[in-house]
């Protein structure tokens, strides 16, 4: 079958200037920009998606534990140690001559000393069947201030070792201090004796 090809006479349309672009449905030419910019645009969508990968990562990893720093434990008082170079020391120590300082020393009570009235009648009574030992005990209370001291023998019954007798609570002291002159141990009460003190020296008695 044979193509026609029909010819038309010409109208408006056919006349084109020669500077004139061509009209109708054409594809524009693309610049340079609109080219690279799906590329950069990929770029920066990634560069976020890491930056945003690694905030991520680093939050959820444990943080590091702190180390407390150690402080040395300073010296206790009262525990005896020398202050530093320098420094004074605490009320109520005294500072040895070497620099150290010294817990001042705690004196201990002295229990007053109760003196006995040597002016109190003291018998001294032999039993020891040896002659002279009372007369002697005496001279010794004589020595060291006894003033109104008897000698005498002893009848009584017969005791085991030497004794102070004294009569009441007034007398402890006056017979305490004879016994301790003569060297007895024993110091008892005795209501019923004659004089205030009595020594009575038996055959333990060493003089």
């Amino acid at each position: 079958m044979t193509k026609t090809t029909r010819q038309y006479p010409p109208d408006e349309f056919d006349e084109v200037s020669p500077d004139a672009a061509p009209a109708g449905v054409h594809r524009a030419p693309r610049g340079a920009w609109s080219k690279v910019a799906p590329f950069l645009a990929v770029l920066v969508i990634c560069s976020l998606l890491a930056v945003v990968a690694v905030l991520y990562y680093t939050r959820t990893q444990d943080p590091p534990t702190a180390q407390t720093p150690t402080t040395s434990a300073a010296p206790d008082a009262g525990t005896g140690e020398a202050p530093a170079e320098g420094e004074a020391p605490a009320e109520g120590e005294v500072p040895a001559d070497d620099g150290t300082v010294e817990d001042p020393a705690v004196e201990e009570p002295v229990e007053p000393v109760v003196e006995a009235d040597v002016t109190t009648a003291v018998r001294v009574l032999n039993g020891t069947g040896r002659a002279g030992v009372a007369g002697t005990a005496a001279e010794s209370l004589g020595a060291v201030g006894w003033v109104d001291v008897t000698a005498d023998n002893y009848t009584g019954a017969d005791l085991d070792a030497s004794v102070v007798y004294y009569k009441t609570p007034d007398d402890l002291e006056e017979g305490q201090a004879v016994a301790a002159v003569l060297g007895i141990d024993q110091v008892i009460e005795v209501p019923a004796l004659v004089g205030p003190v009595s020594a009575v020296l038996v055959g333990d008695y060493p003089n």
